[in-house]
């Protein structure tokens, strides 16, 4: 189902398709079998061994900061993790087994998040300036670097920050969490100020976007429990100006929905496990982008190379179990809907 949120066009949300469809068995039914057939072949393609050496992963996530400064009740899970921070070497390792192993060419999008806050790491402008030597061996070697996203709470803006963020000029895409676009949910779960200081905030980030590096995609990562247009009444004024300047909006559902009301979890297949590596700030790698609290760490890029980790006996344990049909056995991800 396509949505309409006036100038953002329209969007397509996975959850809520299967969530309007949880009545339409055989709707249903097929969009769970061709997602599982997808998978299959994929697993096939990239895990057997016997067509490719080439990893399946399109993109990496990289956690500069194991910490948060804001609770939303629509968390997918509690963030449990004790406080860490990303050293140079380990982005070294990571962005130099992108650069010379040729198996990750489809790599073509870094995020730089998992669970944490990035902005409370204090040497991120460091890290970023890192990236951006990457940036600048990829280019000599001919490579095409991919794309850097970012995406923040936004309680820590400020406009020292802010310059000096967008004057290292490597962020192609930053994101900014609305937790909901309901002003009585985002009061619930927005801390330092609420929204006024929030929408304050990140109208003067666009501002200096603008003039600094107009390039830059500017997206809200909201929380929609229905579909609405942005001039309803749902959306509070102050989040629909927001909204109508930001360059796109991704709505998902919130963390705590109600499984039984949407279908069944589908057992077998996820659209993006054979696609992303999790790397957590003391270089432990993640097999699952919804695995907050590390249970699923499947190697350390300390102590393996990143192809090595992609197609280990623990990573591909994994793989398989869903491949099985045995996703409900996970420790964490078990329930997860999104994907």
């Amino acid at each position: 189902m396509l949505f309409s949120f006036g100038s953002m066009g329209r969007i397509l949300n996975r959850n809520r398709v299967k969530g309007n469809l949880a009545n339409n068995h055989w709707q249903l039914f097929g969009i769970k079998f061709t997602q599982a057939l997808r998978y299959k072949f994929d697993y096939y393609h990239y895990c057997s061994g016997h067509f490719t050496e080439k990893a399946s992963i399109r993109e990496i996530n990289l956690e500069f900061c194991s910490i948060g400064n804001a609770i939303s009740k629509f968390s997918v899970s509690g963030h449990t993790n004790s406080k860490s921070y990303m050293s140079t070497e380990i982005l070294d390792r990571v962005f130099n087994d992108l650069l010379y192993d040729k198996r990750f060419s489809r790599v073509a999008t870094i995020s730089l998040y998992d669970g944490g806050e990035t902005f409370l790491h204090s040497k991120r402008l460091e890290l970023l300036r890192r990236v951006k030597l990457h940036k600048a061996l990829w280019n000599i070697s001919g490579k095409k670097f991919p794309r850097i996203t970012l995406i923040s709470n936004g309680i820590l803006l400020r406009e020292s920050q802010v310059k000096e963020l967008l004057e290292i000029n490597v962020i192609n895409e930053i994101g900014f969490n609305l937790d909901s676009d309901s002003i009585k949910a985002f009061e619930d779960l927005k801390m330092n100020g609420g929204e006024g200081r929030f929408v304050e905030r990140l109208k003067m980030f666009i501002k200096l976007k603008d003039i600094i590096s107009p390039e830059v995609k500017i997206i809200g990562v909201g929380i929609a429990e229905k579909p609405h247009a942005i001039n309803s009444g749902y959306v509070s004024p102050e989040i629909g100006s927001v909204i109508n300047i930001l360059d796109r909006i991704d709505y998902r559902l919130p963390g705590d929905t109600n499984i039984d009301n949407i279908g069944k979890v589908n057992e077998t297949g996820c659209n993006l496990l054979l696609k992303q590596l999790t790397i957590l700030p003391d270089g432990s790698v993640s097999v699952c982008c919804n695995d907050l609290n590390s249970k699923g760490i499947v190697g350390s890029v300390l102590g393996n190379s990143l192809y090595d980790i992609y197609f280990s006996g623990a990573r591909l344990k994994y793989v398989r179990k869903l491949y099985e049909g045995k996703k409900k056995n996970w420790s964490f991800a078990g329930n997860c809907i999104s994907y």
